[in-house]
């Protein structure tokens, strides 16, 4: 009654307004409410009313109501059950809607349960069809496929259902294949061609099964799912053009393991070989404990492939990187190859000046302002037993990762080593352990460090070469 009151009030406004206008309604107009209403917006309000009280759409405040719609919720039982996204909890609002869909799923014409093998074939072409809807429905795909598996594996295991089992796991396989998740491809393939019929319908799992292992780098696994695609379908050009992409790779991949089983035993030969000229020598090494690798990214021919610095060998001479440490000034320098026979005077004269009298700007070092670094003042140094050595009757390779025993400084000898002597010299020492790289301290023996800072600290503890 209340409805029929203000659909006669609308009418008798909307008679006042044609009076007014010539007996011709207005584009738009003002309702009771204030609202602005054109014509075609009050036909639509209306059908709108109407299709809600038949229950075809959500319910909807009507614009001439002046007021809310029963309930505002989102939730999907609020909805028409052609507009759920879920299916309402069993005794609640919507379940008897939920029931009859699940009948119409599960139940045939004579309301009675669907075999498994038949649900599994209804869900797998409900995922074929979202297949072939394009990438944005390969996701609704693959949750009807997992059904479909659900159902196929309660099958009868006939050959209808085998087939069927391994149809599901062939087309999962393909949307895997366009997603690159081809561990996931390979996986289903094996379970279709494991347990689906023999032979199976085409080669299209097998094929599928191809690529992805050439995907992997697996070019013989390839090769054995090729052998079975071309079992079913020998003249197919895309096949055949896989197998020749996958006997390429396979060279490939051969030459790559001979060059790395070439590169190991050249690896292990040399480090053989060095090992032997260090035992011949006395020169004992151990674990690296200086942080050089900003030193030697550049160092050619004297570091394994790991990058453990180590000498070579030049001319039948053994060579050595050697970190040279300033510690007053804080400074490092670095020789990327220095040999044995070299004394530390043949590096250093070309580094600094003789003396303060023949003091060249060229030799001086950017960080020696005082002129405190000549030659005829500069000591050098080693530290006994920085570290503990590696066993030199084995690989040093096996060794590398080893690392450095924590040491007492203090009870370790520093050994002043005269500039003239070579570093065979200096290695040879009973008491040292090339610690990863020979390592020297260097100081100057005319400089307020030196006598205030260096000779105090090692007092006992300094003893010549």
């Amino acid at each position: 009654e209340e409805a029929a009151a203000r659909k006669a009030d609308r009418e008798r406004r909307l008679e006042q307004i044609r009076k007014q206008n010539g007996g011709v309604l207005p584009a738009k107009y003002v309702d009771s409410d204030g609202e602005t209403v054109s014509d075609d917006e009050e036909d639509a309000a209306e059908r709108r009313k109407q299709f809600d009280e038949m229950g075809k759409l959500p319910a909807v405040a009507d614009a001439d109501a002046g007021g809310d719609s029963d309930s505002d919720s989102d939730d999907d039982e609020d909805l028409h059950p052609l507009f759920w996204t879920k299916m309402p909890k069993e005794g609640g609002k919507g379940s008897e809607y939920a029931k009859v869909f699940k009948d119409l799923v599960y139940k045939n014409d004579d309301d009675e349960e669907k075999s498994p093998n038949q649900l599994a074939q209804e869900f797998k072409e409900k995922g074929n069809e979202f297949f072939k809807w394009g990438v944005k429905f390969h996701k609704r795909a693959l949750k009807e496929y997992k059904e479909a598996l659900a159902w196929a594996r309660k099958g009868d295991g006939s050959d209808e259902n085998r087939a069927c089992y391994a149809a599901i796991l062939s087309n999962r396989a393909a949307i895997n294949l366009k997603a690159r998740n081809f561990g996931s491809v390979v996986r289903d393939c094996e379970a279709a061609i494991d347990f689906g019929p023999d032979p199976l319908p085409n080669s299209k799992t097998h094929f599928r099964a191809a690529q992805a292992s050439f995907e992997l780098g697996k070019p013989r696994q390839a090769l054995k799912f090729l052998k079975g695609a071309l079992k079913l379908d020998p003249e197919n050009k895309v096949i055949l053009e896989l197998k020749d992409k996958v006997g390429r790779q396979l060279v490939e991949r051969q030459r790559a393991q001979l060059a790395r089983e070439r590169a190991q035993a050249q690896e292990l030969k040399l480090d053989e070989d060095l090992r032997k000229v260090c035992n011949a020598l006395s020169i004992k090494v151990g674990p690296l404990v200086s942080d050089i690798q900003m030193y030697i990214q550049k160092t050619v021919g004297n570091r394994t492939a790991g990058g453990f610095p180590r000498p070579g060998m030049e001319n039948g001479s053994m060579q050595w990187a050697v970190l040279f440490m300033f510690p007053e000034k804080m400074q490092t320098d670095f020789i990327q190859a220095m040999d044995l026979s070299h004394s530390f005077l043949d590096h250093f004269q070309m580094m600094f000046p003789r003396s303060r009298a023949e003091c060249p700007s060229e030799l001086v070092a950017p960080w020696d302002e005082d002129f405190d670094y000549t030659l005829d003042a500069l000591e050098v140094y080693f530290e006994e037993r920085e570290v503990e050595s590696f066993d030199m009757s084995k690989m040093w390779a096996s060794q590398y990762g080893k690392r450095p025993d924590k040491v007492d400084y203090s009870k370790r000898m520093r050994v002043k080593v005269a500039l003239d002597k070579p570093l065979y010299e200096a290695l040879r020492d009973p008491s040292y352990v090339v610690p990863g790289v020979p390592t020297f301290y260097v100081v100057s023996n005319r400089t307020k460090y030196y006598v205030e800072t260096f000779c105090p600290q090692h007092e006992g503890r300094l003893r010549i070469l």
